[in-house]
């Protein structure tokens, strides 16, 4: 799997050198497969987003990520505390479940994965950037769905809630860090 993944690598390198030498005697049409799929238009000096600037984006994008959910769980503890006040054991019960039982164990795949695209050079960086994209739409589609996760934002005890205003714009930010992953 090496050699194949290094012979498409120099492939690739070769069609963007190519690319960006070719006379303007190529069609409109060839011109244009080359700057949608290669980044390049013929004859510029333009050369491909190289990896470090994924790496920077999915590093500042990883960042707001751990922000979000560090303000989610500070949220959570804050309606956790509101409903242990009430001393009624069911709503202590909840409240001791907090953000893990309210994600169904999507959080720590995701971490994981997110972990995984972090230390990812070379080859491996598609392979963790696809996992991770599995685990952030699962995400998404649990906080978007779960009831639970709505019931929590509109709590009756004037907590502010705000899990998918919150998640949802930084699993997107994750998402879009991971397409210009190569």
């Amino acid at each position: 799997m090496f050699f194949e993944v290094a012979k498409l690598a120099r492939a690739h390198y070769l069609l963007i050198r190519e690319a960006t030498t070719m006379s303007d005697t190529i069609d409109a049409t060839k011109q244009e497969w080359v700057a949608r799929v290669l980044g390049v238009r013929p004859g510029s000096t333009a050369k491909p987003e190289p990896a470090v600037d994924f790496k920077s984006k999915w590093k500042a994008s990883f960042e707001s990520w751990r922000d979000a959910i560090e303000t989610v769980d500070s949220q959570m503890a804050a309606l956790g505390a509101a409903c242990r006040q009430t001393k009624d054991p069911w709503l202590e019960a909840i409240a001791d479940m907090g953000l893990p039982a309210l994600t169904k164990n999507h959080k720590t795949p995701l971490m994981a994965a997110c972990m995984e695209v972090s230390q990812a050079t070379g080859e491996k960086v598609p392979v963790a950037a696809a996992k991770a994209r599995t685990a952030i739409e699962n995400f998404a589609k649990h906080i978007g769905s779960d009831p639970k996760i709505a019931g929590c934002e509109r709590n009756p005890f004037g907590v502010s809630v705000s899990i998918r205003a919150t998640l949802g714009p930084a699993l997107k930010s994750l998402n879009d860090a991971l397409r210009a992953a190569r």
